[in-house]
């Protein structure tokens, strides 16, 4: 199994061509994941409320 260096994540050539581009994909890639939780945690917590309103009522 190889180990993963910085060489594997980030090809050479990218790092010596422009550190930036790699600054705004990591950026970018990391406010879309954001904001995927955010939306996933928000469904999960509308469910739970909503399931505790229905329990509730009985």
């Amino acid at each position: 199994m190889k180990r993963a260096t910085l060489q594997n994540v980030f090809p050479v050539h990218a790092v010596t061509g422009s550190g930036l581009k790699i600054e705004r994909h990591v950026r970018l890639y990391l406010i879309h994941s954001v904001n995927h939780w955010r939306i996933l945690l928000y469904g999960l917590f509308k469910n739970w409320l909503l399931a505790a309103e229905k329990h509730s009522s009985c």
